[in-house]
């Protein structure tokens, strides 16, 4: 805001803080916890990567980190295909699809996700590009 518009601000009663009025970082007082391992973590080792087991198949969270993968891997695969006016959604993915052996309509729920998430839009019904 100019000086000007500050002027008209303050007289209409309004105040205004600027970034500089904030305490730097880690000054605030506020506790963080650390992270706790989880069960899965400390089997995989320093890592941090899960070792992948058929029980493991069954369980929700599983299959959210599997959707997760598969947001990834539809976004990557926009990006490789974007020809600067974004890429086709079907190849997307059937590329996809092919390339992690998932079902068509699991990644079709990826590419859901990953619009609703924000790292994508569809400029058409046809096309996708990502952010």
């Amino acid at each position: 805001m100019d000086e000007e518009e500050r002027a008209e601000a303050a007289e209409l009663g309004t105040e205004f803080e600027t970034a500089t009025e904030v305490d730097p970082a880690g000054e605030a007082g506020i506790d963080v916890p650390e992270p706790e391992a989880t069960a899965d973590e400390d089997a995989a080792g320093a890592d941090g990567a899960a070792a992948a087991t058929d029980a493991d198949e069954d369980d929700p969270e599983h299959d959210a980190a599997a959707g997760a993968d598969l947001e990834d891997a539809v976004v990557d695969a926009m990006r490789a295909l974007d020809d600067g006016s974004g890429a086709d959604r079907e190849t997307v993915v059937a590329r996809v699809a092919d390339g992690h052996g998932a079902d068509p309509e699991a990644v079709e729920e990826a590419v859901q996700d990953a619009l609703m998430s924000g790292r994508c839009y569809e400029p058409d019904e046809t096309t996708l590009k990502p952010i």
